[in-house]
């Protein structure tokens, strides 16, 4: 709605030859981003303990794996990081 507003508002202003130029809005859908609460603290110590993982994951070289957060009922300070294999996370059908 905003980008149609605005682009009556410049139409207008071209029929007044006020307004030279070209516009093309672009819209961007926020789904849960726009609906969602600001995160708590437990949510940002968890994202970057994982993220902290994931690097020491990959600078060490090791592949296959997933960071994982583990003890997550003690304080931050007692969290256990590590990596979990992928497989471990998979299942076989057939």
């Amino acid at each position: 709605m905003l980008i149609q507003m605005v682009e009556a508002e410049l139409e207008s202003k071209r029929k007044e030859g006020s307004y030279t130029k070209q516009f093309k809005g672009q819209s961007h859908f926020f789904g849960y981003e726009g609906r969602c609460g600001l995160p708590s603290n437990f949510d940002s110590n968890y994202c970057y303990a994982l993220g902290y993982g994931a690097g020491a994951l990959l600078q060490s070289g090791k592949t296959g794996l997933i960071s994982s957060v583990g003890n997550l009922k003690a304080p931050v300070e007692d969290w256990t990081v590590g990596g979990t294999a992928l497989t471990s996370l998979m299942d076989v059908e057939r």
